[in-house]
């Protein structure tokens, strides 16, 4: 399988390349994207480390069952796992982006639910040699209502849980809030992560539950800005289960978080490479000002597409590959699912193949994005 892999890559950027000698009347490539496929051909076997993400795996409410008590989507869970133990290069890292499980109810519902899932993941799932840093969703931090809000006490069942899945070299807050140990950030090799939680727990001065979307703005802020000034930082990521940007517009509300748009100021400003996000069940890649950081959203990871029974675009998992001289490589790595979203992952004739494919330069990139919406 990881001779496959290898070996598809390499023929589909050769591929790639090799239009550049049809004629005009059949195809048309810039210098710009010469460049993007070279570097893409010359790149697949040297990365430095690599990295996977996904996010939203949970089943809806109504299609949880008794056999299955972290509301999963197992079907899919497997299929992803057992794809980034035979893949290569290995990931080092895996960033699951929260809404792990269907939760958003009360905290004895997400406690059943989050223990089911670390049995599952340490009893089947867990892979020498990657390792899980998990990020919290809203269904793993709100209360389902119109609209949700903070579910108190979910901060402390996700850390009682979550905590083993958490870089033990990483930086915390230790300035504000216990509500905010969710959020923290660490460095692999030259790259570092700035994890966000963004639905942080809040109230108002009467006790009262407060407003979904919250993150730690000033202590992102203050992180990315560091990790910009040191030498040996090539590359930072910054990676939160909401997106900010997606289908043309920041986002504010529930599909999004408040301070998006003034954070995405800060991203640019300081080259971050992407801001890798979930929330939404389905795949995207862009860049919001046409240049600079990128959103992507890995949401495609078991929940259906439409909050009924229809699955997205295509199920899977993406992965970045870093590199010491030259940016990273994006993949999608995709599958086709059942006809229904929780349906047995097809086993005929359903390969996980690259579906999106981009060196993350912070110019405009000539491989624009995937799609103009969320698919």
């Amino acid at each position: 399988m990881k001779k496959l892999y290898f070996l598809f890559t390499l023929c589909a950027a050769i591929l790639l390349i090799s239009c550049v000698t049809k004629s005009k009347s059949e195809t048309t490539i810039d210098n710009s994207q010469i460049e993007e496929l070279s570097t893409l051909a010359t790149a697949v076997d040297t990365p430095i480390f690599s990295f996977a993400f996904v996010g939203c795996n949970r089943v809806n409410w109504k299609d949880q069952i008794a056999a299955v008590p972290s509301a999963a989507n197992l079907p899919v869970l497997q299929r992803i796992f057992d794809d980034l133990d035979s893949i290569a290069p290995h990931p080092k890292l895996l960033f699951f982006l929260g809404d792990m499980v269907e939760g958003e109810n009360t905290i004895r519902d997400l406690r059943t639910q989050l223990d089911a899932w670390v049995k599952r993941y340490e009893d089947s799932l867990k892979i020498s040699g990657i390792e899980l840093v998990a990020i919290p969703g809203n269904h793993e931090m709100l209360h389902y209502g119109d609209p949700e809000y903070p579910l108190k006490g979910a901060t402390n069942t996700w850390m009682k849980h979550m905590t083993p899945y958490m870089p033990i070299d990483r930086d915390i807050i230790t300035t504000d809030s216990l509500n905010n140990r969710a959020t923290f950030s660490f460095v692999r090799h030259n790259t570092a992560f700035v994890v966000m939680n963004t639905d942080t727990y809040n109230e108002d001065s009467l006790g009262n539950h407060g407003v979904e979307g919250m993150i730690a703005f000033k202590w992102i802020k203050k992180k990315i800005e560091h990790y910009r000034g040191v030498d040996t930082v090539d590359h930072i990521f910054v990676l939160g289960h909401k997106p900010a940007y997606f289908d043309g517009s920041f986002h504010t509300l529930h599909a999004g978080f408040p301070d998006s748009e003034k954070l995405w100021s800060v991203l640019r400003k300081n080259e971050v490479s992407a801001l890798l996000s979930a929330h939404k069940h389905c795949y995207y890649r862009g860049q919001p000002y046409g240049d600079s950081t990128y959103q992507i959203i890995a949401g495609n990871g078991g929940s259906s597409f439409n909050g009924a029974k229809e699955p997205p675009l295509f199920f899977g998992y993406s992965v970045i590959h870093v590199y010491a001289n030259q940016p990273p490589r994006l993949e999608s790595i995709g599958f086709k699912s059942g006809q229904n979203y929780n349906d047995p992952v097809p086993t005929i004739n359903n390969a996980s193949l690259p579906r999106d494919t981009a060196i993350l330069r912070m110019d405009a990139n000539p491989n624009k994005g995937f799609g103009s919406v969320c698919e």
